[in-house]
């Protein structure tokens, strides 16, 4: 009789757990929905994220407000939410450097980006470019790589500091392509002096997004040599996808995406999701990423959440085999 009430019990309380869980998701959000960013204003990411937040409440039929909190490789807004109650009115949206590699970068990271978080969905990432100074003899990849090759250590490559997405890009095109250029890290992940410093060809090699370089690419001091993907551009269709002449290079994760709170009930998950790719469906919003080089990204929850364990793995096998050292 005992264990029959015990196991009639937890049924009755599990099916109310359920119901609760249920009722709150349909009556999600009742209320303004906070978006925590941890991308800097004015950057690729911010766009993105502005640009999406309006449609993304036009969709849960409540607002979602846009909250900047940069600083600290993004790790006070990841650290935030981390730390907020898991009930889908703070969610974060962050870059891939702060999930995937901050755990390689500092020696006490504040969260543990796998068990502290739910994925929602990537939302985009910035075109890049392998992008040369003019005065660099070549003007495509395999012309490159073999100039590099017949100058080790003489060419330098530029970044916005040390385990950046651009340091990693580096390393990730010098190890498939078996080149030795210099790093040259910027600090304070400034990609216009980066971007300055190619042009009169202190550096001359650099990875710009094509925000920071479409200004630039009629001027006769920089040429594109590719696309840092697997997939061109169609803004620029001649440029060709680095994997076309190196099939070997892995991109490096460069993604900006949606978060919850380690908990988010599934319902809510799949509420925020809803909105996200109703965002990034919307055609006004695609043609504005596509016109200032933002690709549209979009993924369930699950390919996210596999994504990240699979990026952070491969994050630590290039940071293993360059010798990167936490702070």
């Amino acid at each position: 009789m005992k264990r029959t009430g015990c196991v009639a019990f937890a049924a009755a309380l599990w099916s109310a757990l359920a119901f609760a869980g249920m009722a709150q998701a349909q009556s999600y959000p009742a209320k303004p929905v906070r978006l925590i960013s941890s991308l800097p204003p004015g950057s690729n990411g911010d766009v993105a994220g502005r640009l999406m937040t309006p449609k993304m409440g036009e969709h849960l039929g409540q607002p979602v407000v846009f909250e900047s909190r940069t600083g600290a490789n993004g790790t006070i807004a990841a650290g935030a939410v981390a730390t907020a109650a898991p009930d889908g009115y703070s969610l974060l949206y962050v870059g891939a450097g702060t999930m995937v590699s901050n755990r390689f970068l500092m020696k006490n990271p504040p969260f543990d980006s796998v068990k502290d978080f739910t994925p929602i969905s990537q939302a985009s990432k910035a075109v890049t470019f392998l992008a040369v100074n003019a005065a660099v003899p070549v003007s495509a990849v395999k012309d490159f790589i073999d100039h590099v090759k017949s100058h080790p250590g003489k060419l330098s490559y530029g970044s916005t500091g040390i385990g950046s997405p651009f340091h990693m890009m580096g390393e990730s095109l010098s190890s498939a392509a078996r080149l030795d250029m210099v790093h040259v890290p910027y600090s304070g992940r400034n990609s216009a002096n980066a971007v300055n410093d190619l042009l009169t060809g202190r550096i001359q090699v650099y990875f710009p997004s094509y925000t920071n370089i479409r200004q630039h690419i009629d001027s006769g001091k920089v040429r594109l040599l590719a696309v840092m993907d697997t997939s061109r551009y169609k803004r620029l269709p001649d440029v060709p996808a680095l994997t076309e002449f190196v099939p070997a290079y892995k991109p490096v994760p460069s993604w900006n995406g949606f978060f919850g709170p380690a908990g988010l009930p599934q319902p809510i998950v799949a509420r925020v999701h809803a909105a996200i790719l109703a965002a990034l469906d919307d055609a006004s919003i695609e043609a504005r990423l596509d016109e200032v080089g933002i690709r549209k990204l979009g993924s369930t929850p699950e390919a996210f959440a596999r994504t990240l364990v699979a990026e952070i793995d491969g994050f630590g096998e290039t940071a293993r085999a360059i010798g990167l050292q936490p702070q």
